[in-house]
Parts: structure tokens; sequence; C-alpha cells
């Protein structure tokens, strides 16, 4: 759905380093998604989200990453939000969540919102952001004029 989202609003996945695969190769199951879009699995705990943000957002080629999350029976949701938090203290790259799942997710919500990191329902609504976030961007870059 957020890849679909991203051709939709004419965003570009990056394009990962070799390294930052090789990375996530060395720590993920095997079964994992080491291309982008990254799949870390639906039995994901917070420890693989970890250790795939922590590579992805060192990537030269990352400006940001949306987390989606759909709460599976062994899920942390909490403690994938508190990482989350963590994480995004140490780098400059916007984080933003789509914790889906409505009464799984509302606490974790509730901590990522009282972080200032955004959580959206869907998908689609992430990138739209990222897609605004991106051409505000642009404009600031724009020629003034005198």
């Amino acid at each position: 759905m957020a890849t679909d989202a991203c051709e939709q609003f004419s965003l570009e996945l990056a394009n990962l380093e070799e390294e930052t695969k090789e990375r996530l190769k060395e720590k993920l199951p095997h079964d994992s998604s080491v291309a982008n879009p990254i799949d870390i699995l639906g039995d994901a705990k917070s420890d693989r989200y970890e250790i795939a943000l922590e590579a992805i957002l060192t990537d030269p080629n990352v400006d940001g990453v949306i987390v989606l999350l759909t709460p599976q029976s062994g899920s942390d949701v909490d403690e994938t939000a508190r990482l989350i938090i963590k994480i995004s203290a140490g780098t400059k790259k916007t984080i933003l969540t789509c914790f889906m799942g409505q009464k799984k997710v509302k606490g974790a919500i509730k901590i990522l919102q009282n972080h200032g990191i955004p959580n959206y329902a869907d998908p689609e609504d992430a990138v739209r952001v990222f897609e605004a976030m991106f051409r505000y961007g642009e404009w600031l870059k724009r020629p003034k004029e005198a």
C-alpha cells in the first residue's frame, strides 16, 4: 500500500547502499526483504525494528522513514513505540509511523504522539505527508526574487 502510494505521489523509494543491505541481511531473518521497501516480517518484535531503523537511517540515500506496524499476537507495540522515540532522538531524518490495529495500538500511538512522532491510520496518508514535506523543501530552495 505504501509503495503504491509513493508511486501515486511521485516519490521515489531510496535506493539503499549495498552496505546497508548487507547489515540487514546479517541481522534479520532469512525471509526478510532487505530491498526497499524493507519487510522485517509480521512476527517482528521491537528488536527487528531497531535493527532495521538503525541501518536505514544511517544510509546516505535515505531522507526519511515510514514505519508500518500491524500487531501480531507476540507484538509489543508500546515497546516498539518507545524504541522509535529513542532512535528518533539520534537522527535529523523524518520518521513517520503508521501503526494499524485501532484498539491494539492505541496506547503506542499515544506514546508516539506525546513525543512528537506523528502516526497515520493509513499508509497513504503518511506518504501524502512525506510528499507535502518534499514539496515544501523544494519551495524553500527556490531562488528568492529581488
